[in-house]
């Protein structure tokens, strides 16, 4: 899975896991920072699977960041379309625009081609018990929704 440990920034605390294989979260996960890395060497994507809704409760959240240019990806339990809202998208020459995420069971991050990066991508996951509602930015790469 990785490394674990706490981040302090400004006096406040951050439960932080360092992710190196696609994970399973689970309801204790929330509060944390996952950061997605291939490492030296690896070449696949990974992907967090958050757990199944009934297994958590108003106020579970995380954030997910990539730290390596792979088409990582947050995917729901299967038969689960509960995924919803939008991710900035950012480009070159200060191009933007934004993916909608309606009630969707998946998302990637992608690479568009030579030269583009999803590094420092970050998704925000909440749920208020019975959805989850993302929200992410990302900049020289673009995600998509199933």
């Amino acid at each position: 899975m990785g490394q674990e440990g706490i981040v302090i920034q400004y006096g406040a605390q951050k439960s932080y896991q360092a992710v190196t294989s696609n994970l399973t979260l689970d309801r204790y996960d929330t509060g944390k920072l996952l950061v997605l890395s291939g490492g030296a060497g690896r070449t696949d994507a990974l992907t967090c699977s958050l757990p199944a809704i009934a297994d958590v409760d108003a106020g579970w959240q995380v954030q997910i960041m990539a730290a390596s240019n792979h088409n990582h990806a947050v995917a729901c339990v299967a038969g689960e379309p509960l995924l919803s809202g939008a991710i900035m998208v950012t480009g070159a020459m200060g191009s933007a625009g934004a993916v909608a995420v309606p009630g969707s069971t998946s998302v990637t991050l992608a690479t568009v081609g030579l030269g583009s990066d999803v590094r420092g991508t970050q998704l925000e996951i909440f749920s208020d018990g019975t959805n989850y509602f993302i929200s992410g930015l990302t900049t020289g790469g673009t995600a998509t929704a199933e």
